[in-house]
């Protein structure tokens, strides 16, 4: 096997083609323009004027096996408890954002907790009623992980 290196210098405003393997964000992308970063282990596009994250392969929301959310796996998630359930989360980086859904089957309240210390945001807390659901985003800021919890109505 072997190893090729491809170098190019990127022009302003100029089309691109491939992915680049980087371990930044371009200070100039143009549209279209796609990317990896290896320190974050996401792929990246700069599309319609902003930077986004592509889809793991999944666009959709994986079911949570278990109690650990993987953000190597996917950025949404949805599980269905019916007891007090603590989760922890995997692969969060510094800036990382996951979003998932928790519904509560029961007939009694129920708790969502995390292994790893949190912060609820806007007064909003891991208590699910009985019946219902709530989506729960969570923010990794520095070395701070934040969560707000929001109420389907």
């Amino acid at each position: 096997m072997s190893i090729k290196t491809h170098l190019v210098a990127q022009e302003e405003n100029v089309s691109e083609s491939g992915i680049q393997l980087r371990n930044d964000e371009p200070s100039s992308p143009v549209e279209q323009q796609i990317w990896i970063r290896k320190d974050q282990k996401r792929l990246k596009a700069f599309v319609d004027g902003q930077i986004v994250v592509l889809s793991k392969g999944n666009p959709f929301s994986v079911a949570i096996s278990g109690t650990d959310i993987d953000l190597a796996i996917s950025e949404s998630f949805y599980k269905t408890i019916s007891s007090s359930t603590q989760f922890n989360l995997l692969n969060l980086n510094a800036g990382d954002r996951i979003d998932f859904t928790i519904t509560n089957s029961g007939a009694s309240p129920v708790d969502v907790s995390f292994v790893q210390e949190v912060l609820f945001a806007d007064g909003t807390n891991g208590t699910l009623a009985a019946s219902q659901t709530k989506l729960f985003t969570v923010l990794k800021v520095d070395t701070r992980i934040v969560v707000r919890a929001s109420t389907f109505a």
